[in-house]
């Protein structure tokens, strides 16, 4: 539904353009006559379209359009006048108006065309606002991301960034996107190398990885990024650019270096183990009569030690050596090669190593390398060979030993990848993370371990950090005291809390800090998760500030607004709520009450039923309820609900209003209409007596002057006389309709007693309407059901049988009327429900169509023509329902 707010000096257009745009049962029209007294209006009210007439006192079309458009309102605005200069449509769209409609023609066709040009402007408005609330929400969800995203076009400006290039740049997106790279990178060469990557991308088409590219940042810091470019077509303009992405790996090439440092501590100790095997060959050199306590010793050591002749056969080794092998002793092993024992598929490789030994004479000391045991697993050496040389020093083999470092292996495998997974998360957590001493007091000392968000956080390197502590950026302000935090942490050894961070650039940063105590290598440490709040600071500013000002307006609503409970118990009532009920000034006195205790017996009921539906979810229509004040008073409201959140539990807001001043109007027009209905019953009755003594007196001139000349006047009398008595029927079937109120009535028993009253003779009614279904729905919609089957008798051909049915349709519910006669023309679908349309009176389908609409029923024809017609009407949801849920 689309509501709309008609602005006119002419209160009888006003009332036209109501009826005619609410026909079609798709707008809500408010009226008003003055445009200062509708900028009031829609300073309150919100609006779907405002339409507005150009020449008005005080206050033209167009100088309302600007005053609207002053307040930031973009609603679709539509200047509806008589005026039709070229002028005034210029400057009513230069304005900012939506559409410029000339009054004037026919009054269909033209409130036709207003009300297309409401629903095209409405449609735009909303697409336009579901664009924009995407286009937030992907900023959010980029800035989210912590790597750097950035688009550039050919000439090197930014066309979108992300908060990590800002940050990067220490500046803002909005200062960033639109202008040139070259305003915030510093390093020329970083910056020409980094265009220079730019062109080649949109030039080839191709995309870019850089795998390690250096980034100076604002503050002279030196980073190391990893970068993705891809070739993109921006939209509107269809130029080439480029968009990129790229992760500071900088920290974790700082991790590479170290692990190259532990590389060259082991090669250290090869060196170190090769000088060990060299003494023990001018050992062996010098005391051959040692030979057998060396064999004991080679034996008992935990390494494996062998030789090769030139020809790379084995020509000894100690015992251990022999049993990887899978051989008993020492002695199997000679003459044999590493093809003829278990690690035959590294045989090769080891061969590569030996030879090379050989022919270089220089040793290859402590590497590691995979072997094949005995048992077919396989485990890591730890591998050395020098050359063998005879006396002469000529070589005459190898000599290598092993030691089994498969446990070493898979420690440090282990370690290396729990320090990955620790400093990744460390890293890329987005949270502020620390490790700082304890002092003696208590107090956090000095920083051991940050992470980069924290550095990005408050603006330091991590080096300059480590040289400080967290008291060193407080501002002083904690949202508890201090020593009770300290106290908390020497007790419990855990504490959470709300301080402020100062940045390096003098900015304060609100934070939220969750500490704790732990032991980390024998020693007591503090760890502390950061988190900035600046974010949820100004949401719960922004949210007290919005239940502010929703409490402004419901306090001061000319309405009466209440909060119950689903089990009836007021929560809460407004201001004007408490008037209403006699209770002013004490709006908390009806909390203490259940919503049950205001309403009259003889309404009940029916509320009961309404707050039944509402609690289910499901949307209630404005109903009117007798109730009773605290002071006894009786009074007439009207009222609508709809289920909503409130304190955590589902609850039901109920909007209401005194309409007693109406009612007592409403009594007094019906009574009223009773009076005229009568005066029209007695100018029918006589009318109707002429119209028999004009029709008994046309017979008696047809009978008394038989010239067939006069035939033809005398059949249009009769004619004539016909037409009159149809119109009179006509006024009074339409005078009853809304005589009566509205009430809920049973489908079945209005189907079985229009079925009485037809004559269907050989003709089949079936009623397979769904028992205990009722519809709200003027007490003349009996008749609807009866001309449905009137005109099928009538006008359907030979139609055989007729059947009604109802079903559930996207929550509302449709009653179906289908026979199987000639069915309805495509081009009279409509023109069917049209005043005096058909071979007969033509006015029951009109009059059908207005008595369903008083309760917002529609009916329309959705038949095959020559298969037979169908009628669909549509119940909307609330103005149906089954019995069991009365």
């Amino acid at each position: 539904m689309i509501s709309i707010l008609y602005v006119d000096d002419e209160p009888d257009m006003l009332e036209i353009g109501k009826i005619f745009l609410e026909k079609s049962g798709q707008f809500i029209v408010d009226t008003i006559t003055s445009a200062p007294a509708a900028l009031t209006l829609l300073s309150s009210t919100p609006y779907d379209a405002v339409i507005s007439d150009y020449q008005m006192p005080g206050m033209n079309g167009i100088e309302f359009l600007k005053e609207v458009r002053t307040t930031g309102n973009i609603l679709p605005f539509i200047l509806f006048t008589g005026r039709g200069r070229e002028d005034v449509v210029i400057q009513a769209l230069n304005e900012g108006a939506d559409f410029y409609l000339q009054k004037g023609g026919e009054p269909q066709s033209q409130f036709a065309e207003l009300s297309n040009k409401i629903r095209y402007a409405v449609l735009k408005r909303r697409a336009e606002e579901s664009l924009r609330q995407n286009e937030a929400q992907l900023r959010q969800i980029i800035d989210l991301v912590p790597h750097m995203i950035f688009a550039n076009d050919r000439d090197g400006n930014f066309l979108l960034v992300n908060r990590a290039v800002a940050r990067y740049y220490n500046t803002t997106v909005a200062e960033i996107v639109g202008k040139p790279q070259a305003r915030f990178h510093g390093n020329t060469t970083e910056l020409r190398q980094m265009l220079d990557d730019n062109r080649e991308v949109m030039t080839t088409g191709i995309t870019k990885v850089i795998p390690e590219e250096p980034f100076t940042d604002a503050s002279g810091n030196h980073h190391i990024l990893q970068t993705i470019k891809v070739p993109i077509t921006t939209l509107g303009n269809n130029q080439q650019a480029v968009l990129g992405v790229s992760t500071d790996i900088t920290e974790r090439k700082k991790s590479e270096t170290e692990l190259r440092g532990a590389y060259e501590l082991i090669t250290a100790q090869g060196e170190e183990l090769r000088g060990q095997f060299d003494s023990m060959v001018a050992l062996q050199k010098r005391t051959a009569e040692s030979q057998q306590m060396l064999a004991e010793v080679l034996n008992t050591v935990p390494v494996r030690v062998f030789w090769k002749d030139v020809d790379l056969r084995f020509k000894g080794s100690n015992e251990p050596f022999a049993r990887d092998a899978g051989l008993s002793a020492p002695a199997d092993l000679i003459g044999k090669t590493d093809f003829d024992l278990a690690w035959r598929e590294q045989a090769e490789m080891y061969r590569t190593d030996d030879r090379k030994v050989i022919d270089t004479g220089i040793p290859k000391i402590g590497y590691e390398e995979p072997q094949t045991g005995a048992d077919g697993k396989r485990i890591w050496l730890r591998t050395s060979k020098i050359p063998l040389r005879d006396p002469g020093g000529t070589i005459i083999g190898i000599l290598g030993t092993y030691e089994d470092i498969s446990e070493y292996k898979r420690a440090e495998e282990a370690l290396r990848e729990s320090e990955e997974k620790f400093r990744g998360i460390f890293d890329t957590i987005h949270d502020g993370l620390h490790i700082n001493e304890i002092t003696p007091d208590g107090k956090p000392g000095k920083f051991i371990e940050v992470n980069e968000f924290a550095c990005r956080m408050l603006q330091y390197t991590r080096e300059e950090l480590l040289a400080q502590g967290p008291l060193d950026f407080a501002t002083g302000y904690h949202s508890r005291p201090f020593t009770d935090i300290i106290g908390e942490l020497s007790t419990t050894g855990h504490a959470i809390f709300e301080t402020e961070h100062r940045r390096k650039d003098g900015t304060i940063v609100p934070v939220e800090i969750n500490n704790h105590v732990v032991s980390l290598q024998g020693k007591r440490v503090m760890v502390g998760v950061v988190r900035d709040i600046t974010d949820r600071k100004r949401t719960e500013d922004a949210m007290r500030e919005s239940e502010e000002k929703f409490r402004t307006v419901v306090e001061n609503s000319l309405d009466g607004i209440l909060i119950v409970a689903l089990t009836g118990e007021i929560l809460f009532g407004n201001r004007a709520a408490a008037n209403l009920v006699d209770a002013p000034g004490t709006p908390d006195r009806i909390g203490t009450k259940n919503l049950l205790d205001f309403i009259a017996p003889e309404s009940r009921s029916q509320v009961l039923h309404d707050l039944s539906q509402v609690a289910q979810g499901i949307d209630s229509y404005p109903m009117n309820y007798q109730a009773i004040t605290a002071t006894g008073r009786q009074i007439w409201v009207e009222g609508i609900g709809k289920r909503i959140q409130f304190q955590n539990s589902p609850v039901i807001l109920i909007s209401m209003r005194d309409i007693t001043s109406r009612k007592h109007m409403e009594d007094a027009i019906l009574r009223a209409n009773k009076q005229l209905n009568l005066l029209s019953s007695i100018t029918r009755h006589d009318i109707n007596n002429q119209l028999q003594i004009l029709n008994g007196f046309a017979e008696l001139l047809r009978i008394k002057i038989p010239d067939p000349s006069f035939e033809d006047y005398f059949s249009r009398i009769i004619e004539a006389s016909s037409q009159i008595t149809s119109m009179i029927r006509f006024t009074k079937e339409y005078e009853e309709i809304g005589i009566h109120a509205a009430v809920w009535q049973d489908l079945q028993t209005l189907l079985n007693s229009a079925g009485k009253g037809a004559t269907l003779g050989q003709v089949t009614l079936k009623n397979d309407l769904p028992a205990n279904t009722e519809v709200f729905a003027d007490p003349l919609i009996v008749k609807v059901f009866f001309n449905l089957i009137d005109n099928a008798l009538r006008h359907g051909g030979r139609i055989t049988t007729i059947r009604f049915s109802f079903e559930a349709r996207n929550g509302d519910g449709i009653i179906v009327y289908e026979d199987d006669g000639e069915g309805v023309p495509e081009e009279n679908k409509e023109k069917i429900f049209t005043r005096g349309f058909g071979k007969n009176t033509g006015f029951g389908l009109t009059i059908s169509r207005e008595i369903l609409d008083i309760t917002g029923i529609t009916i329309k024809e959705t038949g095959e023509p020559g298969k037979g017609a169908r009628f669909e009407i549509t119940v909307p949801m609330g103005v149906y329902r089954f019995a069991n849920e009365k």
